[in-house]
């Protein structure tokens, strides 16, 4: 990882991805990549990276769930702490990506543990990741074993015949799908947000493909196959 020096405010300096290390439940360890440029802890989160062995450079949050030994050596490490107030209009999710995407990195990832009781939380953070804001800007989100990239355009995934694969409209309808490498196909299909019809496909290839006119789509792999 580069120095913190080399990349405050959000600017990366190598093609590595950023990481956002999210708060609540604790990631997966195997889906933290070791290589990132910058990493950006969201509250609790900060407890999550340190113990993963993680070098913080930002800290974004209300930090309201962070502990006090956590934020201290994150500080201590020369990690910039961005707190902000707990009434806002934004979620900490969304401060942190604003961090981290500011440069508009080639990659990111997102890291965080599967969803709890708080599901408001959770359909909160999808949204906030589907976003068309970070649409220059390689999401790759790991929730616990499942992995989860939203398409504006075009995405190839590493597959393994048999896995469970999952398209998902969000925001609106998705205009214009094709996937390719699965056995029931798309071909300039629309998918509206309200059907479940990309649903539970399944990948016979070594390499699924989606790609979207308009809109946007979450291509899922669940847990534990999207390991």
């Amino acid at each position: 990882m580069a120095s913190a020096d080399e990349h405050r405010g959000g600017a990366t300096t190598t093609g590595a991805p950023v990481l956002v290390v999210m708060g609540g439940p604790p990631p997966w360890a195997d889906a933290v990549p070791t290589d990132a440029d910058l990493v950006v802890a969201v509250d609790s989160g900060v407890d999550h990276a340190l113990e993963l062995g993680l070098r913080i450079d930002v800290v974004v949050g209300d930090l309201d769930s962070v502990s006090a030994d956590g934020l201290a050596a994150a500080s201590d490490g020369g990690a910039r702490i961005e707190e902000h107030p707990a009434d806002k209009d934004q979620t900490d999710l969304e401060l942190a990506l604003e961090v981290a995407l500011a440069d508009a990195p080639a990659s990111c990832v997102v890291v965080g543990g599967a969803p709890d009781d708080r599901i408001d939380h959770w359909l909160a953070a999808l949204g906030t990741l589907a976003s068309p804001r970070w649409r220059a800007t390689r999401l790759d989100v790991r929730m616990g074993r499942s992995r989860i990239l939203p398409v504006h355009d075009e995405v190839r995934l590493p597959t393994r015949p048999g896995q469970t694969v999952s398209l998902i409209a969000i925001g609106g309808d998705a205009v214009g799908i094709r996937s390719t490498g699965v056995e029931w196909p798309l071909d300039g299909e629309t998918l509206p947000p309200t059907v479940a019809r990309g649903v539970s496909n399944v990948a016979i290839a070594d390499e699924v493909t989606v790609a979207v006119e308009q809109g946007v789509v979450l291509l899922v792999v669940p847990g534990p196959e999207g390991a």
